[in-house]
């Protein structure tokens, strides 16, 4: 039985012949399919959350907080953009201290959706430093923080944050700071 073929038959056609007759089906389909596959990130569910709003937030606190001086108060405010990709979005932010030292910057920031509607803030980006007192290294600083918030009154969110100012190393100094922030965060527009 070596070499013997034994074409199967559909209808009175080989089976070969019925594929090749409905190529054109499986193609469409198969591009149905890769075009699904490629607009579902776009598409939302209906238990999807809603896209993120501009939002205000308010700062304020001490920086300083593991430091052998005492701590200097501290306040800000900055805008959280609504453009996001992947749930990255971009920040802004400026804040200044009761000494005089400013600074400002933006970066990224990225929200953690946790059980009883908590949220975790991810945030870090670059910072123009303008200090009288309290020398990090450079003008160019790091801010790092992590925000944990909870809803307080409709879609705004209240909370604390810890975060970290340093020159990431690039200076001969970096003794870097911290502060601990309490933070309200108001979304824009409806």
């Amino acid at each position: 039985m070596t070499g013997a073929t034994f074409p199967a038959t559909v209808e009175g056609h080989t089976m070969h012949h019925a594929f090749h007759r409905h190529v054109p089906i499986f193609r469409a389909a198969g591009l149905a399919c890769l075009l699904g596959l490629i607009t579902l990130p776009l598409a939302r569910s209906a238990d999807a959350p809603p896209p993120p709003r501009l939002e205000l937030v308010s700062t304020v606190g001490e920086i300083g907080i593991r430091q052998p001086e005492p701590a200097d108060t501290i306040g800000g405010v900055e805008l959280r953009l609504p453009q996001n990709w992947h749930g990255i979005r971009p920040w802004l932010g400026v804040s200044a201290l009761d000494n005089g030292t400013w600074f400002a910057g933006g970066g990224f920031i990225y929200d953690v959706k946790l059980r009883s509607n908590w949220t975790a803030t991810l945030g870090t980006g670059p910072f123009y430093y303008k200090n009288r007192h309290h020398n990090l290294g450079l003008d160019l600083e790091f801010y790092s923080f992590l925000e944990l918030t909870h809803p307080v009154w409709h879609d705004a969110r209240a909370g604390l944050r810890i975060g970290h100012l340093s020159n990431g190393g690039l200076g001969r100094r970096n003794p870097g700071t911290e502060d601990l922030l309490f933070v309200a965060v108001v979304p824009m527009g409806s």
